[in-house]
């Protein structure tokens, strides 16, 4: 159980959000070292005061609706209209519909001045998807009686009632926040929404259809179906059961600011903590393209049960990857023929040396627009703008790679 804050909220709103691939240049908000919790108990509870649906925890003594008595090692989904309960209650209860203002779904404490609630923790991954130069802030919210199921260590599931805001600006413009909820234990009960901002940066509006080119620059806001297309569930598959992109141990395994591995491992909230960080094996040139790949790519391109079956490959990094050659990247795509993507002159997904052999870098340098869509570029959505560093750092690898026999 973790330590808690005497905190008090009132009128907590939750809400879910929709991060179509995470990344961007990264600005991560220093966060607050110690999650935000209401006081457990072990005699019996006071009054839960949130009715609906909540995760609750019993940490044993009596408890009414919200909370057992008796000591229970997992958190469970309570429902009701609260009461006289014992144990722990999250501070954010899950809901399955979001609010209409981004003021109203938690992340501020206080939207006049921008103030992130304590309990909304700053996290970056150390590598990112490319979202055409936009900056990006990035929360997300642990519910105080659960931890995240780390078994299987490159698969994270989050505990009910975990929630992510993420922000995009251009420019120091605020344009977009968009947010998500695991509202159940199942992997399809994930609560997507996104908020447009006003012109006077005063609040965010909730969007259902998507959008196109905000406040006059060239950003779009997915509907919810784009949103699912990178996180899933997806008719066409795409996505990872943990939802939660950016939010793995490979990804927070780094020394800069906010959430890391390191601080999850510290506070007790892993379920199977490592021993510490993860390294993506290889030379920097080496680690910076299957970086790039693990992030860009391999939110569609994996080996899990909601990986694109068509063309099949893996592009995502594992933590047991001990070297370069056993990585997916490598082993699927490195001078592998391209299955889909023929009678463009490239023959393979990597061709060791060309780079306009490599059907995966070719199609990086491809970029449509809303007027002109262009179905050669990949990632096929969510970008208008080549991404130079990342084309870089894949071609620079591309060059060190053995031919094609």
């Amino acid at each position: 159980m973790r330590s808690t804050l005497p905190l008090v909220f009132s009128a907590l709103v939750a809400v879910g959000f929709a991060a179509c691939g995470d990344g961007g240049a990264d600005t991560a908000t220093a966060a607050s070292s110690a999650s935000s919790a209401l006081s457990s108990s072990s005699a019996a509870g006071g009054t839960a005061g949130h009715g609906g649906a909540l995760t609750t925890h019993s940490a044993g003594g009596s408890g009414g609706t919200g909370g057992q008595g008796g000591e229970h090692a997992s958190s469970s989904v309570a429902t009701g209209a609260g009461g006289a309960g014992g144990g722990c209650q999250n501070l954010l209860p899950a809901v399955t519909e979001p609010p209409a203002k981004l003021s109203e779904t938690g992340l501020y404490a206080d939207i006049t001045t921008k103030k992130v609630a304590a309990y909304a923790r700053a996290y970056a991954p150390q590598f990112s998807l490319w979202a055409d130069d936009a900056k990006k802030q990035r929360h997300v919210y642990l519910p105080e009686c659960g931890t995240i199921d780390t078994t299987d260590m490159d698969g994270w599931q989050f505990p009910v009632g975990t929630r992510a805001w993420k922000e995009f600006s251009l420019g120091g413009k605020r344009l977009e926040t968009r947010m998500m909820v695991r509202y159940g234990s199942a992997t399809k009960d994930i609560l997507y929404a996104t908020y447009q901002w006003d012109e006077e940066q005063t609040d965010a509006t909730l969007v259902v259809g998507g959008a196109k080119n905000v406040l006059g620059t060239d950003h779009d806001i997915p509907d919810e179906l784009g949103c699912r297309r990178c996180h899933g569930p997806y008719p066409a598959k795409g996505g990872l059961p943990s939802r939660f992109l950016g939010l793995d141990a490979l990804q927070l395994s780094h020394d800069g600011p906010g959430l890391t591995l390191a601080s999850l491992i510290a506070e007790g909230l892993l379920s199977s903590p490592p021993a510490g960080n993860f390294v993506v094996p290889g030379t920097a040139i080496e680690r910076e393209a299957l970086g790039y790949l693990h992030a860009n790519c391999g939110s569609c391109h994996n080996d899990t049960s909601e990986g694109l079956l068509f063309p099949s490959f893996n592009a995502r990094v594992k933590t047991t990857d001990a070297d370069v050659v056993s990585t997916g990247a490598y082993k699927t795509m490195v001078n592998q023929p391209t299955q889909l993507f023929v009678g463009f002159g490239c023959n393979y997904r990597l061709a060791g040396g060309s780079t306009a052999n490599s059907c995966s870098y070719v199609r990086m340098t491809e970029r449509g627009t809303d007027m002109a869509p262009n179905l050669k570029q990949m990632p096929p959505t969510g970008t208008e703008v080549i991404d130079v560093t990342g084309t870089a750092a894949l071609g620079a690898w591309i060059a060190i790679l053995p031919p094609p026999p």
